[in-house]
């Protein structure tokens, strides 16, 4: 059976790290690469049978996968944060269900393995899970990609069965300054300017995430849901500066991509908060009536973007924010909670 190596990197994952090294089955080789604990992260690791390394940090995620993959064994490699969970459908199957999967890719000629993963409740998407280190090479510091390399000449397959669970903790992630720095480097990059403003928007700072999207909106298109994302982003941005007019005109440019139904669902919120029931109900209509779009994957099929919130094509949603548009009954006062 095709060998693979799973590979972590680390850090002041003490309380995380055991669960989601057992979650992973039989592994033939588990390396953990520590970019700076002061925790007992490293003595969970080698309590797991893992072989563990350090990368000094400075502060370029691409590189730390690198230089962990480079510790590996085997050639095939399975990415995994200590903030995952692997659930495997079939209970008897848990133990060996990454081998086979990754023994499957290997006959059938693929060099890349997509993984179902579930980064919170109501978003399920295709992820990129296993691949060949001979076949790629990782790119960007902050929110990395992996990028084939010119000598590829393997496709890409899905492995069912399975679905990664993401339990992120929340605690600060300190991208913006290394995004900033990037930028520097390459100032027209769509990748980059699309996450510093998106960065900036999970910081609160509103007025630098409408900046920072606007310039991505002006460039290279680069991918199609991350430009309906940003203009969404921007519309609430705009909303929170009270530019109503602004915010309708982004949240409309952005559920026309796809088309999409969230951008309508924040439009019709938004039409209810100014009093316009009227607006807030037709929006309603036009979202609860919005499929969720399907999108081609990397391995041929075709499923839903990664990006999506499956709330936001439930009726419930829909129903939930007509019930709020429709007028109060004479004689009855509206709920205030």
């Amino acid at each position: 059976m095709t060998v693979f190596a799973v590979v972590l990197i680390v850090r002041d994952e003490e309380r995380a790290l055991g669960a989601a090294l057992a979650s992973l089955g039989d592994v033939p080789d588990v390396v953990v690469c520590d970019t700076g604990s002061t925790d007992g992260t490293m003595d969970v690791a080698r309590a797991a049978g893992a072989r563990v390394c350090q990368f000094t940090w400075c502060d370029d995620f691409a590189a730390a996968r690198s230089y962990a993959e480079a510790q590996a064994r085997h050639d095939w490699i399975v990415r995994f944060d200590a903030d995952e969970r692997l659930r495997v459908d079939a209970t008897e199957l848990r133990s060996t269900w990454l081998a086979t999967e990754v023994a499957s890719a290997e006959r059938q000629g693929a060099d890349r393995l997509f993984v179902r993963r579930r980064y919170h409740a109501t978003n399920l998407h295709w992820f990129p899970r296993c691949h060949r280190r001979s076949a790629f090479r990782w790119k960007y510091p902050v929110h990395e990609l992996l990028d084939p390399l010119p000598s590829r000449t393997g496709h890409d397959l899905a492995a069912r069965g399975a679905v990664v669970e993401h339990e992120r903790e929340d605690r600060p992630r300190r991208y913006r300054a290394i995004l900033e720095r990037a930028l520097q480097q390459a100032p027209a990059d769509p990748h980059l300017l699309y996450y510093l403003g998106a960065t900036c928007f999970e910081e609160g700072d509103l007025m630098a995430a409408e900046e920072w999207l606007t310039r991505y909106l002006a460039g290279q298109p680069g991918y199609r849901y991350h430009r309906s994302e940003a203009l969404l982003m921007r519309g609430r941005c705009r909303e929170g500066r009270s530019d109503a007019v602004a915010a309708f005109e982004d949240y409309e440019a952005a559920a026309a991509i796809g088309p999409r139904a969230e951008p309508l669902l924040f439009a019709a919120r938004l039409a209810l908060a100014r009093g316009d029931r009227e607006q807030c109900a037709e929006l309603v209509r036009r979202g609860r009536a919005t499929p969720m779009p399907p999108e081609r994957q990397p391995f041929g099929e075709w499923d839903h973007p990664y990006l999506l919130d499956r709330a936001a094509y439930d009726p419930s949603t829909w129903e939930r924010c007509l019930d709020a548009a429709r007028p109060p009954v004479p004689g009855r006062s509206e709920p205030t909670g």
